[in-house]
């Protein structure tokens, strides 16, 4: 893979939205990193920018707040985007803009998303003895080329990478790898959970959401 968004747990990335002065932290980051992250932590931005924010934890997860409304206007921010969060350790961290990324809406609801398709989940999925095999209409539809990942935005706005596995003999079989795994085990998924697959239009990106209407 080209960039392992999650390993080894010194980065993350995530939405700022335009609207809004805090961003998410990643559950399996915060968890790896907990312990040393300080009530205020410090920020580093691109051509020098410094800046405060306060963390707040949420359980086992947390946000950075209080700040960001001061890195939208150092930088001109007035769409959402997305940022790269590399961690320096003692709570300072390195972030990387990307401001093209204006197709993430910052309305929830925001039809800017295509479902691509629901799957239910068995006991052998949560056992972890059978993976998710994608719908052949949507391999036709996304997957033409036969990559070996596709980037996935998980319930917690954090992105990653997931890897596919072919079937050299069925050219339209196609199953979800790692990333999928991880994902029934951090985020808790049961059986007979839904699970929706839905593509940013625009984008490469499918998001990925828990028993959502």
């Amino acid at each position: 893979m080209t960039d392992k968004v999650m390993e080894p747990f010194m980065q993350f990335k995530t939405v700022l939205h335009a609207d809004r002065d805090f961003v998410k932290i990643p559950r399996r980051f915060f968890r790896r990193w907990r312990h040393e992250l300080h009530h205020e932590v410090h920020i580093q931005g691109e051509d020098g920018g410094v800046f405060t924010c306060k963390l707040e934890p949420q359980g086992d997860s947390a946000r950075l707040t209080n700040g960001f409304d001061e890195i939208k206007l150092f930088y001109d921010i007035e769409e959402t985007v997305l940022i790269k969060f590399n961690y320096l350790r003692n709570s300072h961290f390195a972030i990387f803009i990307a401001y093209d990324a204006d197709e993430f809406e910052s309305d929830e609801e925001d039809p800017h998303e295509e479902l691509l398709w629901r799957s239910t989940i068995t006991q052998s999925m949560k056992n972890l003895t059978e993976t998710l095999k994608i719908p052949e209409h949507v391999v036709h539809y996304i997957l033409p080329h036969r990559p070996e990942e596709i980037i996935v935005l998980l319930p917690d706005q954090s992105l990653e990478r997931w890897t596919l596995h072919w079937n050299v003999l069925t050219p339209n079989d196609c199953r979800l790898g790692h990333g999928w795994y991880d994902f029934i085990g951090f985020f808790d998924i049961h059986q007979h959970d839904t699970i929706k697959f839905m593509t940013i239009i625009g984008t490469d990106i499918i998001r990925v959401a828990v028993n959502e209407d």
